[in-house]
């Protein structure tokens, strides 16, 4: 009875979770629309890790398109921001999985019951 409620909250908080994911559009739509408060979407983990893909795949932070025009397409900070990022979130992960770890082997015993 627990999960079966949760199923549509957690449907809704993943498609959320995607869109506040910069991977089908650029960071820089963020920075150029909410100025500062664009740090904010870094709260989200996977932000952080998609754009440090992002910086690996790019050569270039500002590639030139063909009429020779600047494309500001990631974030105009050096490498080593890149790799802060996801190395914050991996020093902080195991927190949080240890929290559930612990949480589902306290209630294993009641999840067949209940499901």
């Amino acid at each position: 009875m627990y999960f079966r409620d949760v199923q549509h909250l957690l449907e809704l908080a993943l498609l959320a979770w995607f869109w506040m994911t910069p991977i089908v559009y650029q960071v820089t739509l963020l920075q150029a629309h909410l100025g500062h408060l664009w740090t904010l979407s870094l709260l989200n983990p996977m932000a952080s890790i998609t754009l440090a893909f992002q910086r690996g795949i790019y050569t270039h932070v500002n590639p030139v398109d063909r009429l020779g025009h600047a494309q500001h397409v990631l974030v105009q900070a050096p490498i080593t921001w890149y790799l802060r990022n996801p190395g914050i979130i991996a020093g902080a992960s195991p927190a949080p999985v240890l929290l559930g770890w612990t949480i589902f082997r306290r209630l294993e015993s009641r999840l067949a019951e209940e499901l």
